[in-house]
């Protein structure tokens, strides 16, 4: 057996999927916040979804630094991630704009992240430079960057965040989805080469 194809299984590209539904789920957890609908308490929920996407982006860049160069990314993104997961569960009873200016700060970090590896993309030292990949970090900088912005600037009306706070963490969820896909589909091409 070619060992290309069994080592794009063992990277566990499912991780990436779940982590970009986690992200997503953020975004899900604050709408149903700004609808009144309150299933669980939001620091527990935040917590939750936040070590998920953690867990996922760690071990799918530890897995992946063997033969990958973004591994090291993704174990950073884990590293943040887990950390303000952590921090959400420390602080779930605190009043609900704690956890939201939590989910400002945690963008604010994940846009900065992203912006580096959208730079390091857009010089095109992986995977040639698949311009789809460039896009999709590059979306991703600005979904994060537009969170980190509504939630910590906190605009006055007519401008209020509160819709854009919950539809941007599920876009970002998307853009993950589809980043993974993309870089799986990147992979794949480079093993036949």
């Amino acid at each position: 057996m070619n060992p290309e194809p069994r080592q794009l299984r063992a990277q566990r590209w499912w991780l990436l999927t779940l982590r970009g539904v986690a992200i997503g789920g953020i975004g899900i957890l604050l709408l149903l916040m700004v609808l009144g609908i309150r299933p669980v308490p939001m620091g527990d929920a935040l917590g939750g979804l936040l070590l998920v996407a953690g867990v996922c982006a760690g071990w799918f860049g530890l897995v992946n630094q063997r033969t990958e160069q973004d591994g090291l990314w993704l174990m950073l993104n884990g590293l943040i991630d887990t950390g303000f997961g952590i921090a959400a569960l420390v602080l779930a009873h605190q009043p609900v704009e704690n956890m939201i200016d939590l989910v400002g700060f945690w963008a604010l970090l994940f846009a900065f992240l992203q912006a580096v590896q959208a730079m390091y993309f857009y010089v095109g030292l992986h995977y040639g430079s698949d311009p789809r990949v460039k896009i999709l970090h590059g979306l991703l900088v600005l979904a994060s960057g537009g969170l980190a912005f509504a939630v910590l600037m906190h605009p006055e009306p007519p401008a209020d965040p509160v819709l854009l706070t919950a539809l941007l963490p599920m876009l970002m969820g998307g853009l993950l989805i589809a980043l993974g896909s993309r870089l799986h589909h990147d992979a794949a091409v480079a093993a036949l080469r």
